[in-house]
């Protein structure tokens, strides 16, 4: 008798499923268009401050490897606008939630992490401004739009 009930015990045993299921693990890609802003960025010599506001960012992630271009925005430093051009995501990559890239070159470089709707962190930027390179630094923020 005891094998028999051990019998009927036997289907429900090592089944695995609970009738829950596990979350998504595919990562958010950071692909589409998104809004880069920088609060203030201080020069490190020479007393100025930069705001840089509605960048108009598109990116592509493949993989690990972030491309894109960026376009539009104001660079307003101590009350002086200053051009703001338009070019390519350059050295740019994603790994988890750290995300970095450059605007042309190694010269505006941010990094940080994301979110599926926001990201944030560090910028270095080299910056001309009247015929002179400025060396400066601050935060950066941008959201998906």
């Amino acid at each position: 008798m005891r094998w028999l009930t051990l019998l009927a015990l036997l289907p429900t045993v090592g089944c695995g499923s609970n009738g829950t299921t596990s979350p998504s693990t595919t990562p958010t890609t950071l692909t589409g268009t998104w809004i880069y802003s920088a609060g203030s960025l201080t020069s490190i010599a020479g007393g100025y401050t930069c705001v840089v506001s509605s960048y108009t960012l598109n990116l592509v992630q493949q993989g690990n490897t972030l491309t894109g271009s960026y376009q539009g925005g104001t660079i307003n430093c101590n009350g002086t606008a200053v051009p703001a051009g338009s070019g390519a995501i350059a050295g740019g990559s994603v790994s988890g939630s750290a995300v970095l890239f450059n605007f042309d070159s190694p010269n505006w470089h941010s990094e940080g992490s994301s979110t599926p709707t926001s990201m944030k962190g560090d910028a270095n930027v080299n910056l001309t401004i009247g015929g002179t390179l400025y060396i400066l630094s601050g935060t950066w923020t941008a959201s998906r739009q």
